[in-house]
């Protein structure tokens, strides 16, 4: 990071994009009180915000537990334009769940003119965390009178809230779906995932899929490996969510021959590769080191989005060819990209 303000402190007039790298490069390393005055000398300089601009610096006041600046952040917001911004409106939700506020969480959630999937789950994780079970089944209830279905996220916060209950008939309102094997996968808890993996009578890919997807995350190679080994055994067809899982291993573990071996196959059994797959062969590739395949999959992409960018700019970045990652960089820039601090830091990479 020293590097990156180095660099960003020998441009001449910082525009909003620089801004916004270094506010956010702060933000996700919860650098709270560096990004805070960040935030306090761009606006002191006369730069307009824009809606990345002010959701770090919201992200920034959960971070400090500061109600009071966010509540500055939040006349700021309606300031400039954004007061009915679904994304920052769930970005204040957080905010004030953050900070323990939680009349605060209800009376941004009620102020909203429209809410989506990310609104709800927002409100009834924060009751959760803040400790009344009650009103998050409450907002659950609700979410569904709304014509909302319930997603994994839904899912772990409400089971976060059933274990603040005595009442177990809470409980009893998620078991017996499908949805659990995902559910206990994408929390870590793989023992209760397997478990739940085991008693279901049917199994298509998606179980298999987030078994898989769960020892990955977890490091679990060879369960990894081992579930897609039996998948195929039992006539399941992996799919391309199969596929992305197991390149996000071979990235991890650095395994070149793993990826070629994944790759060879969705060659032959994927005729139209969706963006997270070509996104995740582009990174496994950069990963591994085989530039040369990550730019040729890059360039034949119909469609690309930050991830990709960043993945291949990270790869030219610590492979030593930071030229090339400056360059890769600016293309993103022309392509209409709104790049975050992670390219930006990445062509500083240590070579």
């Amino acid at each position: 990071m020293e590097d990156v303000l180095r660099a960003y402190s020998e441009v001449e007039g910082p525009n909003l994009v620089t801004w916004n790298a270094v506010l956010g490069g702060y933000v996700r390393r919860s650098l709270w009180h560096e990004a805070w005055e960040v935030f306090q000398t761009m606006e002191n300089a006369g730069v307009r915000p824009n809606h990345s601009t002010l959701a770090s610096a919201l992200r920034a006041c959960g971070g400090l537990r500061s109600v009071h600046r966010g509540n500055q952040v939040h006349a700021k917001l309606i300031t400039h334009g954004f007061s009915d911004d679904i994304f920052l409106c769930n970005c204040l939700i957080d905010m004030h769940a953050s900070c323990g506020n939680t009349w605060g969480c209800l009376k941004a959630f009620d102020l909203m003119p429209e809410r989506d999937q990310v609104s709800w789950n927002t409100i009834i994780s924060g009751f959760s965390h803040l400790g009344h079970p009650e009103e998050s089944f409450l907002q659950f209830h609700r979410m569904q009178e709304s014509s909302f279905k319930a997603d994994r996220l839904t899912l772990a916060s409400l089971l976060r809230a059933c274990a603040c209950l005595a009442d177990a008939s809470y409980a009893g309102q998620l078991h017996g779906t499908c949805a659990l094997v995902d559910l206990y996968a994408k929390i870590g808890c793989m023992e209760e995932a397997y478990a739940v993996f085991g008693r279901l009578e049917e199994r298509n890919e998606v179980p298999w899929n987030a078994l898989i997807s769960g020892y990955v995350q977890e490091g679990g190679t060879d369960r990894a490996l081992e579930v897609f080994h039996r998948m195929r055994t039992e006539s399941c067809s992996p799919d391309q969510f199969t596929y992305s899982s197991l390149l996000v291993l071979a990235s991890e573990l650095g395994d070149a021959e793993l990826g070629k071996q994944i790759h060879s196959q969705v060659i032959r059994t994927v005729s139209e590769p969706s963006l997270i797959l070509e996104t995740e062969l582009v990174h496994m590739h950069s990963k591994c080191g085989k530039l040369a395949k990550a730019l040729k999959i890059f360039s034949r992409m119909p469609q690309r989005n930050a991830y990709s960018w960043n993945s291949l700019i990270e790869g030219f970045a610590k492979n030593g060819q930071p030229h090339e990652a400056f360059k890769l960089f600016h293309q993103m820039q022309l392509a209409g990209m709104e790049p975050d601090s992670f390219p930006f830091v990445a062509c500083f990479w240590p070579v």
